[in-house]
């Protein structure tokens, strides 16, 4: 199905398509379903309503099985305001934080926005995922709060 996103809301995990005769779907996301954006793995966070799509959903549930699109040419995040480089020291899931040690031995901590994409080797994970001592690489966004990363690459 083609179409183009109208809609998204993340706290019911649902997503609203325009096709091209007018008409409207609404499909739901879940675990399931994969999301790429030019090609590369991506999350519900990512998408922006205006971006055209082209979507697989399980009939009889309107489960979106993959979301696939090109890049509108915005950033998914505000701008980046710099780069973090350490070794993870400790995770927080609860409070979505991480303790970074810098290369320069230096402790920051890290609060991840609930857009915030972590990514390993390509593929989307979890914030339980990360480990102490793990090698990561932070891009912090633009932000008054303090240090609020936009991406966690880990290494």
């Amino acid at each position: 199905m083609h179409g183009t996103i109208e809609t998204l809301d993340a706290d019911k995990q649902m997503v609203t398509i325009r096709l091209r005769d007018g008409s409207t779907r609404e499909l739901t996301v879940n675990s399931d379903t994969t999301i790429r954006i030019n090609g590369q793995p991506s999350v519900l966070a990512d998408l922006k309503p205006g971006m055209e799509v082209e979507t697989r959903y399980q009939t009889g549930t309107d489960a979106a099985l993959r979301i696939n699109t090109e890049s509108s040419g915005e950033p998914p995040f505000a701008q980046v305001q710099g780069e973090i480089h350490g070794k993870v020291k400790e995770v927080n899931a609860f409070a979505r934080q991480l303790v970074i040690e810098t290369e320069d031995g230096k402790l920051v901590t890290v609060d991840l926005d609930i857009k915030a994409k972590i990514i390993k080797r390509g593929e989307t994970i979890t914030l339980l995922s990360i480990k102490a001592d793990t090698e990561v690489i932070v891009q912090l966004q633009d932000s008054a709060s303090g240090n609020v990363a936009a991406t966690v690459e880990v290494q």
